[in-house]
């Protein structure tokens, strides 16, 4: 796991290169559908992605992250089933790392029936021999990595695309300096025997840790939630503002294991100044009931900012496994569920 973390800005790059030549290719490479590549911007009405686990935060993340340029509506499917406004007018990503993903694969069948615009993401399995069967577009990731590890290619991949299809902006300068950041957090976390991450997962051990964020980071604080599950094998919950100050914050007048729980709130320095000034007043009123850290987002652009903190809660999620005495990379939970489900 330690060295798949590291791997995470190449990967940026290998799947920013996979993106960039799929297209110039028009898919070509991976499908024999004589009408690959986009449509006109102008047919798609919606853009969905239907995928789980691993596969479906990177769609969370890119929603958050093009709500405000995008101008066609983003939805993010976890289920057997697609919504009903799935149509002829769809751009509908499909993606299962594994491809073997029992309710990615019946979305697969039901998207052919509603003759949604697919583009297939997998690194084998069932599911790329069904697109290849059917002569639907799909792209092929490297294999053999656990799901959560294969982020870049989930994310970058359909970013690439996206700008390809004229729905977005283009995203090179950066991901150039997200790539940057990362390396230059990489160092840090390795050249350092102290670091911003591992003090968190100092805080985490033997409590139950609570993410708060803005609703713009909203992705990258359930991410940090799926990696403490995975990887640290660990219980947290997450919350975003301005919603929690309208519910969540009257829990803590009595948390009854107070003693127990660790408070990280991931921050933005462009915060909106309401926002800001909710997680004032909201950590001054946590704050007499149990500690509380902030991790804050670093560099200029929103792609820089967010990765930052979803690759520094990462390293928090492998540094808590340690803490644990755990191995962060089996999930036998999983594979035990999964086994059940085939009986």
């Amino acid at each position: 796991m330690w060295e798949k973390l590291l791997a995470f800005p190449q990967q940026i790059k290998e799947a920013v290169e996979i993106g960039s030549t799929l297209h110039a290719a028009r898919f070509t490479p991976h499908a024999r559908k004589k009408d690959t590549g986009f449509k006109s911007q102008n047919l798609y009405k919606n853009i969905v992605f239907s995928g789980m686990g691993g596969s479906a935060i990177a769609a969370d993340l890119l929603k958050d992250y093009l709500n405000n340029e995008i101008k066609i509506p983003i939805f993010v499917n976890r289920d057997y089933f697609l919504p009903n406004f799935v149509s002829s007018e769809s751009l509908l990503f499909i993606n299962s790392y594994s491809g073997n993903t029992e309710e990615t694969l019946a979305v697969y069948e039901q998207a052919k029936r509603k003759k949604a615009h697919l583009i297939v993401i997998s690194s084998g399995g069932e599911l790329i021999k069904k697109a290849e069967r059917d002569k639907i577009s799909f792209i092929t990731i490297p294999s053999g990595i656990p799901p959560r590890t294969a982020l870049a290619y989930s994310f970058f991949i359909p970013l690439i695309l996206l700008f390809q299809s004229g729905l977005i902006s283009e995203k090179k300068e950066d991901i150039k300096e997200t790539i940057l950041i990362l390396e230059k957090l990489k160092k840090e976390i390795t050249g350092e025997k102290e670091n911003e991450a591992k003090k968190v997962s100092f805080s985490f051990l033997n409590k139950f840790p609570v993410i708060y964020t803005s609703n713009s980071f909203a992705a990258v604080a359930i991410r940090l939630k799926q990696q403490l599950a995975e990887n640290s094998k660990t219980l947290s919950s997450a919350n975003f503002l301005p919603e929690m100050n309208h519910n969540e914050i009257v829990g803590w007048q009595f948390p009854y294991l107070l003693k127990d729980f660790s408070v990280l709130f991931l921050r933005d320095k462009e915060e909106n100044a309401r926002i800001e000034k909710r997680f004032r007043i909201s950590q001054e009123i946590i704050k007499e009931k149990t500690e509380i850290l902030e991790i804050w987002s670093k560099g200029e652009s929103l792609l820089a900012r967010t990765f930052s903190l979803i690759y520094i809660g990462d390293f928090i999620s492998y540094y808590l496994a340690l803490l644990n005495k755990v191995d962060p990379t089996p999930v036998e939970k999983i594979d035990y569920l999964k086994k059940q489900l085939r009986m």
